[in-house]
Protein backbone atom coordinates (compact mmCIF):
# COMPACT_ATOMS: atom_id res chain seq x y z
CA UNK A 1 0.00 0.00 0.00
CA UNK A 2 2.45 2.22 0.81
CA UNK A 3 4.43 1.20 -2.06
CA UNK A 4 1.39 2.55 -4.52
CA UNK A 5 1.20 5.81 -2.61
CA UNK A 6 4.76 6.39 -2.89
CA UNK A 7 4.66 5.60 -6.86
CA UNK A 8 1.48 7.64 -7.37
CA UNK A 9 3.11 10.48 -5.58
CA UNK A 10 6.30 10.31 -7.51
CA UNK A 11 3.76 10.17 -10.92
CA UNK A 12 1.96 13.34 -9.79
CA UNK A 13 5.40 15.66 -9.02
CA UNK A 14 6.62 14.23 -12.31
CA UNK A 15 3.69 15.70 -14.20
CA UNK A 16 3.77 18.98 -12.55
CA UNK A 17 7.35 19.02 -13.14
CA UNK A 18 6.62 18.86 -16.78
CA UNK A 19 3.50 21.05 -16.83
CA UNK A 20 5.75 23.86 -14.88
CA UNK A 21 8.98 23.29 -17.27
CA UNK A 22 6.60 24.15 -20.45
CA UNK A 23 4.76 27.29 -19.18
CA UNK A 24 5.54 30.70 -20.03
CA UNK A 25 5.85 33.55 -17.36
CA UNK A 26 3.54 35.93 -18.06
CA UNK A 27 3.30 39.49 -16.25
CA UNK A 28 0.47 41.44 -16.49
CA UNK A 29 -0.87 44.94 -14.78
CA UNK A 30 -4.38 45.78 -13.91
CA UNK A 31 -5.62 48.90 -13.32
CA UNK A 32 -8.89 50.16 -11.52
CA UNK A 33 -9.86 53.66 -12.27
CA UNK A 34 -12.46 55.09 -10.66
CA UNK A 35 -13.48 58.61 -8.20
CA UNK A 36 -12.60 59.24 -4.63
CA UNK A 37 -15.53 61.41 -2.70
CA UNK A 38 -14.25 64.21 -0.27
CA UNK A 39 -16.69 65.95 2.04
CA UNK A 40 -16.37 68.95 3.21
CA UNK A 41 -17.89 71.36 5.87
CA UNK A 42 -18.45 74.80 5.42
CA UNK A 43 -20.14 77.33 8.19
CA UNK A 44 -21.27 80.87 7.95
CA UNK A 45 -22.43 83.41 10.18
CA UNK A 46 -25.66 84.64 9.86
CA UNK A 47 -27.20 88.00 11.74
CA UNK A 48 -31.07 87.72 11.63
CA UNK A 49 -32.83 90.76 12.66
CA UNK A 50 -36.24 91.36 13.42
CA UNK A 51 -38.62 94.59 13.90
CA UNK A 52 -41.06 95.04 16.80
CA UNK A 53 -44.41 96.88 15.18
CA UNK A 54 -45.56 98.61 18.42
CA UNK A 55 -41.84 99.70 19.68
CA UNK A 56 -39.94 99.78 16.43
CA UNK A 57 -37.65 98.77 18.32
CA UNK A 58 -35.24 96.06 16.35
CA UNK A 59 -33.28 92.71 17.48
CA UNK A 60 -31.10 90.73 15.65
CA UNK A 61 -29.73 87.14 16.56
CA UNK A 62 -26.22 86.03 14.93
CA UNK A 63 -26.81 82.29 13.48
CA UNK A 64 -24.52 79.54 12.57
CA UNK A 65 -24.92 77.85 9.15
CA UNK A 66 -23.27 74.86 8.20
CA UNK A 67 -23.14 73.63 4.77
CA UNK A 68 -21.89 70.03 3.61
CA UNK A 69 -20.23 69.81 -0.13
CA UNK A 70 -18.90 66.41 -1.86
CA UNK A 71 -16.16 66.88 -4.06
CA UNK A 72 -14.90 64.07 -7.09
CA UNK A 73 -11.51 63.51 -7.40
CA UNK A 74 -10.16 60.91 -9.78
CA UNK A 75 -8.46 57.97 -8.16
CA UNK A 76 -6.17 55.33 -9.83
CA UNK A 77 -4.49 51.92 -8.59
CA UNK A 78 -2.73 49.42 -10.31
CA UNK A 79 -1.28 45.95 -9.52
CA UNK A 80 0.82 43.52 -11.29
CA UNK A 81 0.73 39.97 -11.32
CA UNK A 82 2.86 37.53 -12.49
CA UNK A 83 1.89 33.78 -13.32
CA UNK A 84 2.57 30.46 -15.08
CA UNK A 85 0.94 29.75 -17.91
CA UNK A 86 1.26 26.97 -20.44
CA UNK A 87 -1.17 27.88 -23.49
CA UNK A 88 -4.39 29.70 -21.95
CA UNK A 89 -5.61 30.70 -19.02
CA UNK A 90 -8.42 32.51 -16.59
CA UNK A 91 -7.59 34.71 -13.98
CA UNK A 92 -10.11 36.74 -11.42
CA UNK A 93 -9.44 40.47 -11.42
CA UNK A 94 -7.15 41.07 -8.47
CA UNK A 95 -8.89 42.69 -4.86
CA UNK A 96 -7.50 46.40 -4.84
CA UNK A 97 -8.52 47.11 -1.00
CA UNK A 98 -9.74 50.55 -2.38
CA UNK A 99 -10.81 52.53 0.67
CA UNK A 100 -15.14 53.23 1.43
CA UNK A 101 -14.60 56.90 -0.39
CA UNK A 102 -13.26 55.44 -3.44
CA UNK A 103 -16.54 54.12 -6.62
CA UNK A 104 -14.43 52.10 -9.21
CA UNK A 105 -15.69 52.68 -12.65
CA UNK A 106 -13.42 50.45 -15.21
CA UNK A 107 -10.82 48.18 -14.70
CA UNK A 108 -7.90 48.11 -17.71
CA UNK A 109 -4.88 45.30 -18.12
CA UNK A 110 -1.54 45.59 -20.07
CA UNK A 111 0.87 42.66 -20.20
CA UNK A 112 3.66 40.63 -22.01
CA UNK A 113 3.74 41.03 -26.02
CA UNK A 114 4.25 37.13 -25.76
CA UNK A 115 0.83 36.66 -24.84
CA UNK A 116 -2.75 37.35 -25.49
CA UNK A 117 -4.35 39.42 -22.33
CA UNK A 118 -8.26 40.21 -22.50
CA UNK A 119 -11.11 40.26 -20.63
CA UNK A 120 -13.02 37.39 -20.77
CA UNK A 121 -16.65 39.53 -21.10
CA UNK A 122 -15.89 42.42 -22.89
CA UNK A 123 -13.30 40.18 -25.30
CA UNK A 124 -11.29 43.76 -25.08
CA UNK A 125 -8.35 45.39 -22.39
CA UNK A 126 -11.15 47.13 -20.63
CA UNK A 127 -14.52 45.87 -18.72
CA UNK A 128 -16.58 48.03 -16.13
CA UNK A 129 -17.18 44.21 -14.43
CA UNK A 130 -15.77 43.19 -11.37
CA UNK A 131 -16.51 39.58 -10.96
CA UNK A 132 -14.86 39.74 -14.69
CA UNK A 133 -12.09 37.17 -15.97
CA UNK A 134 -8.98 38.23 -17.16
CA UNK A 135 -7.97 35.82 -20.17
CA UNK A 136 -4.02 35.32 -20.69
CA UNK A 137 -3.54 33.54 -24.28
CA UNK A 138 0.48 32.43 -24.04
CA UNK A 139 1.73 32.71 -27.91
CA UNK A 140 3.36 29.56 -28.87
CA UNK A 141 6.66 30.44 -31.14
CA UNK A 142 6.77 28.59 -34.16
CA UNK A 143 9.87 25.93 -34.04
CA UNK A 144 11.93 25.62 -36.80
CA UNK A 145 15.43 24.13 -37.99
CA UNK A 146 18.25 26.97 -38.53
CA UNK A 147 21.17 25.07 -39.77
CA UNK A 148 24.82 26.79 -40.09
CA UNK A 149 28.87 26.28 -41.20
CA UNK A 150 30.63 25.31 -37.86
CA UNK A 151 34.07 24.99 -39.83
CA UNK A 152 36.22 23.02 -41.54
CA UNK A 153 38.91 20.19 -40.64
CA UNK A 154 41.45 19.36 -41.10
CA UNK A 155 41.89 23.23 -42.92
CA UNK A 156 44.70 22.71 -44.76
CA UNK A 157 44.65 19.71 -47.27
CA UNK A 158 47.59 18.38 -49.90
CA UNK A 159 46.73 18.79 -53.38
CA UNK A 160 44.62 16.10 -54.90
CA UNK A 161 42.16 13.85 -52.58
CA UNK A 162 41.73 14.19 -49.44
CA UNK A 163 39.30 13.50 -46.73
CA UNK A 164 37.68 16.40 -44.65
CA UNK A 165 35.14 17.15 -41.83
CA UNK A 166 32.28 19.76 -42.11
CA UNK A 167 30.93 20.81 -38.77
CA UNK A 168 27.15 21.78 -38.88
CA UNK A 169 25.09 22.82 -35.82
CA UNK A 170 21.21 23.58 -35.53
CA UNK A 171 20.90 27.00 -34.00
CA UNK A 172 16.87 26.83 -34.54
CA UNK A 173 14.53 25.14 -32.13
CA UNK A 174 13.43 21.95 -34.16
CA UNK A 175 15.29 18.93 -35.31
CA UNK A 176 16.12 18.03 -38.58
CA UNK A 177 16.49 14.52 -39.58
CA UNK A 178 18.27 14.85 -43.33
CA UNK A 179 20.27 17.38 -44.82
CA UNK A 180 22.72 17.67 -46.97
CA UNK A 181 26.15 19.68 -48.44
CA UNK A 182 27.54 21.10 -51.43
CA UNK A 183 31.33 22.23 -51.67
CA UNK A 184 32.75 24.69 -54.21
CA UNK A 185 35.47 25.89 -54.98
CA UNK A 186 38.16 27.40 -57.69
CA UNK A 187 40.54 24.49 -58.34
CA UNK A 188 38.13 22.31 -55.80
CA UNK A 189 36.02 19.35 -58.02
CA UNK A 190 32.31 20.16 -56.99
CA UNK A 191 31.46 17.85 -53.94
CA UNK A 192 28.37 16.31 -52.25
CA UNK A 193 27.29 14.94 -49.01
CA UNK A 194 24.36 14.32 -47.31
CA UNK A 195 23.49 12.90 -44.21
CA UNK A 196 20.44 10.79 -42.33
CA UNK A 197 20.84 11.20 -38.93
CA UNK A 198 18.77 13.37 -36.51
CA UNK A 199 19.90 16.59 -35.59
CA UNK A 200 18.17 17.80 -32.80
CA UNK A 201 18.20 21.08 -31.63
CA UNK A 202 21.27 23.32 -30.58
CA UNK A 203 23.15 20.26 -31.89
CA UNK A 204 26.36 19.55 -33.92
CA UNK A 205 27.14 17.19 -36.74
CA UNK A 206 30.43 16.19 -38.41
CA UNK A 207 29.87 15.21 -41.91
CA UNK A 208 32.92 13.28 -43.78
CA UNK A 209 33.55 14.93 -47.75
CA UNK A 210 36.47 14.11 -49.63
CA UNK A 211 37.78 17.09 -51.45
CA UNK A 212 39.94 16.80 -54.77
CA UNK A 213 42.09 20.26 -54.98
CA UNK A 214 44.57 21.24 -57.19
CA UNK A 215 47.33 23.83 -57.00
CA UNK A 216 48.79 25.25 -54.13
CA UNK A 217 48.50 28.46 -51.26
CA UNK A 218 44.85 29.46 -49.82
CA UNK A 219 41.65 28.25 -51.53
CA UNK A 220 38.25 30.06 -50.99
CA UNK A 221 35.26 27.73 -50.70
CA UNK A 222 31.39 27.47 -51.03
CA UNK A 223 29.47 25.69 -48.50
CA UNK A 224 25.97 25.21 -49.39
CA UNK A 225 23.25 23.41 -46.62
CA UNK A 226 19.81 22.37 -47.85
CA UNK A 227 17.25 20.61 -44.93
CA UNK A 228 13.57 20.99 -44.63
CA UNK A 229 11.59 22.06 -41.63
CA UNK A 230 7.70 22.78 -41.09
CA UNK A 231 7.71 21.03 -44.83
CA UNK A 232 9.53 23.96 -46.17
CA UNK A 233 12.78 23.85 -48.08
CA UNK A 234 15.61 26.31 -46.74
CA UNK A 235 18.85 26.64 -48.21
CA UNK A 236 21.93 28.83 -46.31
CA UNK A 237 25.68 29.78 -47.98
CA UNK A 238 28.69 30.23 -45.98
CA UNK A 239 32.00 31.16 -47.08
CA UNK A 240 35.36 29.79 -45.64
CA UNK A 241 39.19 29.02 -46.53
CA UNK A 242 41.39 26.23 -46.86
CA UNK A 243 45.26 25.98 -47.30
CA UNK A 244 46.63 23.48 -49.72
CA UNK A 245 49.96 21.95 -49.46
CA UNK A 246 51.74 21.38 -52.74
CA UNK A 247 52.74 17.94 -53.55
CA UNK A 248 55.78 16.36 -53.37
CA UNK A 249 55.41 14.67 -56.79
CA UNK A 250 53.87 16.42 -60.39
CA UNK A 251 50.45 15.28 -60.36
CA UNK A 252 49.60 12.83 -62.90
CA UNK A 253 46.81 14.45 -63.82
CA UNK A 254 47.63 18.27 -65.40
CA UNK A 255 45.31 21.40 -63.92
CA UNK A 256 42.06 21.66 -65.94
CA UNK A 257 42.55 25.13 -67.55
CA UNK A 258 39.54 27.25 -67.75
CA UNK A 259 37.71 27.20 -71.32
CA UNK A 260 37.00 30.83 -72.04
CA UNK A 261 34.12 30.12 -74.75
CA UNK A 262 32.71 27.85 -72.38
CA UNK A 263 32.16 29.83 -69.38
CA UNK A 264 30.74 32.53 -72.04
CA UNK A 265 28.61 30.49 -73.53
CA UNK A 266 27.46 29.48 -69.63
CA UNK A 267 27.19 33.35 -68.67
CA UNK A 268 24.87 34.20 -71.43
CA UNK A 269 22.19 30.83 -70.77
CA UNK A 270 22.58 31.94 -66.85
CA UNK A 271 21.69 35.72 -68.05
CA UNK A 272 18.76 34.70 -69.95
CA UNK A 273 17.34 32.09 -67.44
CA UNK A 274 17.39 34.78 -64.82
CA UNK A 275 15.43 37.03 -67.43
CA UNK A 276 12.75 34.31 -67.75
CA UNK A 277 12.79 34.52 -63.76
CA UNK A 278 12.10 38.30 -63.84
CA UNK A 279 9.16 38.20 -65.64
CA UNK A 280 7.72 35.21 -64.37
CA UNK A 281 8.04 37.27 -61.49
CA UNK A 282 6.12 40.19 -62.75
CA UNK A 283 3.44 38.11 -63.68
CA UNK A 284 3.06 35.78 -60.00
CA UNK A 285 3.15 39.60 -58.07
CA UNK A 286 0.70 40.92 -60.60
CA UNK A 287 -1.84 37.66 -60.39
CA UNK A 288 -1.30 38.49 -56.28
CA UNK A 289 1.20 35.36 -55.40
CA UNK A 290 3.23 36.09 -52.31
CA UNK A 291 6.74 36.89 -53.95
CA UNK A 292 8.06 39.57 -51.87
CA UNK A 293 11.03 36.90 -50.45
CA UNK A 294 11.76 35.88 -53.98
CA UNK A 295 13.02 39.50 -54.50
CA UNK A 296 16.40 39.41 -52.68
CA UNK A 297 17.38 36.26 -54.33
CA UNK A 298 16.84 38.30 -57.78
CA UNK A 299 18.73 41.01 -56.67
CA UNK A 300 22.04 38.42 -55.16
CA UNK A 301 21.88 37.69 -59.03
CA UNK A 302 22.04 40.68 -60.87
CA UNK A 303 24.96 41.57 -58.30
CA UNK A 304 26.48 38.50 -59.62
CA UNK A 305 25.87 39.06 -63.28
CA UNK A 306 27.65 42.41 -63.02
CA UNK A 307 30.72 41.06 -61.20
CA UNK A 308 30.69 38.13 -63.85
CA UNK A 309 30.48 40.70 -66.56
CA UNK A 310 33.27 42.52 -65.31
CA UNK A 311 35.59 38.94 -64.72
CA UNK A 312 34.63 38.39 -68.41
CA UNK A 313 35.78 41.38 -69.51
CA UNK A 314 38.94 41.57 -67.92
CA UNK A 315 40.11 38.17 -68.75
CA UNK A 316 39.51 36.64 -65.67
CA UNK A 317 37.98 33.28 -66.97
CA UNK A 318 38.67 31.15 -63.61
CA UNK A 319 37.62 33.69 -61.21
CA UNK A 320 34.39 34.29 -63.63
CA UNK A 321 33.48 30.26 -63.38
CA UNK A 322 33.53 30.15 -59.40
CA UNK A 323 30.80 33.64 -59.93
CA UNK A 324 28.82 31.57 -61.93
CA UNK A 325 28.33 28.74 -59.40
CA UNK A 326 27.13 31.07 -57.04
CA UNK A 327 24.78 32.87 -59.78
CA UNK A 328 23.12 29.07 -60.35
CA UNK A 329 23.36 29.05 -56.84
CA UNK A 330 20.63 32.21 -56.46
CA UNK A 331 19.38 31.42 -59.62
CA UNK A 332 17.88 27.98 -58.01
CA UNK A 333 16.77 29.79 -55.08
CA UNK A 334 14.68 32.06 -57.05
CA UNK A 335 13.29 29.10 -59.31
CA UNK A 336 12.31 27.32 -56.00
CA UNK A 337 10.36 30.64 -54.16
CA UNK A 338 8.55 31.21 -57.58
CA UNK A 339 7.79 27.48 -57.60
CA UNK A 340 5.98 27.25 -53.94
CA UNK A 341 4.79 30.58 -54.48
CA UNK A 342 1.26 31.00 -52.60
CA UNK A 343 -1.56 33.09 -53.93
CA UNK A 344 -3.37 35.59 -51.40
CA UNK A 345 -7.23 34.64 -50.59
CA UNK A 346 -9.41 36.64 -53.35
CA UNK A 347 -12.34 38.32 -51.25
CA UNK A 348 -15.58 37.86 -52.31
CA UNK A 349 -15.74 41.57 -54.26
CA UNK A 350 -12.15 40.22 -56.46
CA UNK A 351 -14.19 37.06 -57.18
CA UNK A 352 -17.48 39.35 -58.46
CA UNK A 353 -14.98 41.21 -60.25
CA UNK A 354 -13.40 38.43 -61.87
CA UNK A 355 -17.15 36.88 -63.15
CA UNK A 356 -18.51 40.44 -64.22
CA UNK A 357 -18.14 39.20 -67.99
CA UNK A 358 -20.29 35.89 -67.12
CA UNK A 359 -22.93 37.22 -64.75
CA UNK A 360 -23.50 39.63 -67.31
CA UNK A 361 -23.95 37.21 -70.23
CA UNK A 362 -26.59 35.03 -67.88
CA UNK A 363 -28.55 38.40 -67.44
CA UNK A 364 -28.79 38.98 -70.90
CA UNK A 365 -29.95 35.15 -71.84
CA UNK A 366 -32.07 35.25 -69.03
CA UNK A 367 -34.07 38.48 -70.06
CA UNK A 368 -33.79 37.18 -73.51
CA UNK A 369 -35.09 33.75 -72.95
CA UNK A 370 -37.93 35.48 -70.78
CA UNK A 371 -39.04 37.67 -73.49
CA UNK A 372 -38.79 35.03 -76.23
CA UNK A 373 -41.39 32.65 -73.97
CA UNK A 374 -43.85 36.02 -73.67
CA UNK A 375 -43.83 36.73 -77.66
CA UNK A 376 -44.70 33.06 -78.37
CA UNK A 377 -47.37 32.84 -75.53
CA UNK A 378 -48.83 35.88 -77.06
CA UNK A 379 -48.60 34.39 -80.33
CA UNK A 380 -49.89 30.82 -79.02
CA UNK A 381 -53.10 32.72 -77.42
CA UNK A 382 -54.09 34.21 -80.31
CA UNK A 383 -53.60 31.16 -82.21
CA UNK A 384 -56.05 29.55 -79.80
CA UNK A 385 -58.65 32.71 -79.87
CA UNK A 386 -58.68 32.19 -84.05
CA UNK A 387 -59.30 28.35 -84.00
CA UNK A 388 -62.29 29.61 -81.14
CA UNK A 389 -63.87 31.94 -84.19
CA UNK A 390 -63.55 29.57 -86.79
CA UNK A 391 -65.39 27.16 -84.81
CA UNK A 392 -67.69 29.43 -83.54
CA UNK A 393 -68.41 30.98 -87.28
CA UNK A 394 -69.65 27.71 -88.38
CA UNK A 395 -71.75 27.06 -86.12
CA UNK A 396 -73.27 30.34 -86.36
CA UNK A 397 -72.49 31.32 -83.21
CA UNK A 398 -71.71 35.31 -82.19
CA UNK A 399 -68.21 35.72 -81.48
CA UNK A 400 -69.35 37.03 -77.61
CA UNK A 401 -71.03 33.60 -77.13
CA UNK A 402 -68.44 31.70 -75.03
CA UNK A 403 -68.52 28.24 -73.34
CA UNK A 404 -66.93 26.07 -75.79
CA UNK A 405 -67.20 23.22 -73.98
CA UNK A 406 -71.17 22.84 -75.37
CA UNK A 407 -69.69 23.41 -78.92
CA UNK A 408 -69.54 19.34 -79.51
CA UNK A 409 -72.99 19.00 -78.62
CA UNK A 410 -74.00 21.53 -81.25
CA UNK A 411 -71.97 19.69 -83.55
CA UNK A 412 -73.84 16.78 -83.68
CA UNK A 413 -77.32 18.73 -84.24
CA UNK A 414 -75.65 20.46 -87.22
CA UNK A 415 -76.93 17.71 -89.81
CA UNK A 416 -80.66 17.99 -88.81
CA UNK A 417 -83.31 19.91 -90.28
CA UNK A 418 -82.49 23.68 -90.61
CA UNK A 419 -85.75 24.18 -88.52
CA UNK A 420 -84.51 22.18 -86.04
CA UNK A 421 -81.01 23.61 -86.22
CA UNK A 422 -82.51 27.21 -85.77
CA UNK A 423 -84.58 26.42 -82.40
CA UNK A 424 -81.75 24.56 -80.82
CA UNK A 425 -79.90 27.43 -82.00
CA UNK A 426 -81.78 29.91 -79.97
CA UNK A 427 -81.07 27.41 -76.62
CA UNK A 428 -77.75 28.19 -76.23
CA UNK A 429 -77.34 30.55 -73.28
CA UNK A 430 -76.18 33.99 -73.70
CA UNK A 431 -73.28 35.32 -71.49
CA UNK A 432 -74.66 38.48 -70.95
CA UNK A 433 -76.67 38.37 -67.58
CA UNK A 434 -79.13 40.39 -68.48
CA UNK A 435 -80.49 38.37 -71.02
CA UNK A 436 -79.84 34.99 -68.51
CA UNK A 437 -82.30 36.81 -66.47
Amino acid sequence: MKKALIITLFLALALIFVFSASAANVEFTVTAIGNLSILSETQQEVQNCTTNSDTNETSCINQTITENSTELRPWEKSITVDIECESMCSYPIPSFNEPKDVQINEYSVTGDSNATIFFESTNSKKTENPEDKIVVEVKQAEKTAELIFDRILPSSLNEGVSQTNIFIRNNGTASVSYFNISILGAGIAPAFAESFDLLEAGGLSIVPVALNVSGSGEKDIIVKISWKSNSKLYRAIFQSAINVVAAQKPLPVPEEKVNSTEVIARFAADRARLQGYEANYSQKQAAGYLVSSVYDSIKNAKDYVESIQLLIEEGKFSDAKLKLSLLELALDDVDNGLKNALKTQQTWADKLKANALLISVTITAIAGFTTLYERQKIKVKRLKEKIVARRMAKQGIKPEAKKPEKIPQKKKQVHKAKPQKKEEHEEIPSEDPLQNL
